[in-house]
């Protein structure tokens, strides 16, 4: 248990991003957190120990301060200098395995990992200019490199069965490490897109749904054909509260009612804001008797609980608050907000802070009657 919340406290301090970085480096950022632990992992359980293993310590050396900079290039990551990090992990990648081909020849299948620095550079965040004239940069190394290599034999050739060998197994190597950084990459991507919808059908303020959000929570209501209900609730004198107090205070109050209504419906329930100072509550598979219930249980909760706009001073807040039930109404959700608003409009007719629903219209019509 404590190891998982060790394991777990570290994972989100790795991916932190520092403060000062924009929304699009904070998607660079993680992305590169993930690349760089690849990479280093790479350097240690597979080109140090192949190096070694060849007795060549000049490439073994080169690995070595390959891995240095990738941990330098790290640090500076985690410092907010993300394009100094992009730049750097490819950078050093390159270096030495192009020392590595130098020694061991182009048919060692070094080189290969050649590729992996140029999609490294291309999952940066730079503008598609520069990464096309570092990867011209990258490409013209290799092609110096092979020019060397057709005039001068390699420093340290190998058999043609060692070559082989590293051949294939810098080719399952680098396969690995692209399989890897391409499902980190999209499980960055995948977060941040869902991140971005969630961002997109949320009100800025209080946190509730938006318009587009609970509307189309809403549509989901309708097309399931279980019954469901709608509150249409509204603070009450709201522009009195923006003038007397100011709209500091006004947003205070709006946050205060969007918590008591997240604390008053189930799970399962959506809350929106769809106006100013007007919010819709969707209960799901409830009848309007029920929907009143939780209408009035609101009221209560929010007329018995002043919001505290600063230390000492405190804000009475009501709301009115209309409901209607599709099994009353079964036009579409369209008439069902329809029929909610105009009991609202009611609520605030006969006096404010109060609950119109199906029982309580029912009482109106029956007294206008008489």
């Amino acid at each position: 248990m404590n190891d998982s919340s060790a394991a777990g406290g570290f994972k989100q301090w790795l991916m932190r991003a520092p403060g000062t970085l924009s929304a699009r480096e904070n998607r660079s950022y993680e992305v590169f957190v993930w690349l760089h632990l690849i990479l280093i992992v790479d350097h240690l359980v597979f080109f140090l120990p192949v190096y070694t293993w060849l007795g060549q310590p000049v490439v073994a050396a080169s690995g070595g301060a390959s891995l240095l900079v990738s941990v330098l290039s790290f640090l500076s990551l985690r410092r907010g200098h993300v394009d100094v990090a992009c730049l750097m992990l490819p950078a050093a990648l390159l270096g030495h395995v192009t020392a590595a081909t130098l020694h061991f020849g182009l048919e060692s299948g070094f080189m290969v990992a050649v590729l992996l620095s140029i999609l490294l550079l291309f999952m940066s965040e730079f503008p598609l200019f520069i990464k096309s004239v570092c990867s011209c940069g990258f490409l013209m190394v290799v092609v110096g490199t092979f020019i060397m290599l057709t005039h001068w034999l390699p420093i340290a050739p190998l058999g043609f069965d060692q070559r082989q060998f590293l051949w294939l197994l810098n080719l399952l190597n680098s396969g690995v490490v692209v399989a890897a950084m391409l499902y980190r990459l999209s499980a960055v991507t995948l977060r941040f897109e869902r991140m971005y919808q969630r961002s997109a059908n949320r009100d800025s303020l209080t946190n509730v749904l938006n318009r587009r959000g609970v509307m189309a929570e809403g549509e989901r209501c309708q097309r399931s054909g279980l019954p469901y209900a709608v509150l249409l609730v509204d603070v009450d004198h709201f522009k009195s509260i923006n003038d007397t107090y100011g709209h500091a205070c006004g947003d205070d109050v709006l946050r205060h009612l969007a918590r008591l209504m997240t604390q008053s419906v189930r799970e399962g329930d959506a809350i929106g804001r769809v106006g100013g100072e007007e919010f819709l509550v969707l209960l799901q598979d409830l009848d309007g008797h029920g929907a009143d219930f939780i209408a009035e249980r609101l009221r209560q909760r929010l007329e018995k609980t002043p919001c505290r706009i600063k230390p000492g001073v405190s804000v009475q807040v009501t709301a009115s608050i209309g409901t209607a039930c599709s099994r009353q109404v079964t036009a579409g959700l369209g008439a069902i907000i329809e029929q909610a608003d105009a009991r609202l409009y009611e609520a605030k007719r006969r006096g404010r802070n109060r609950v119109v629903g199906a029982e309580s219209e029912s009482d109106i019509m029956a007294l206008d009657a008489e």
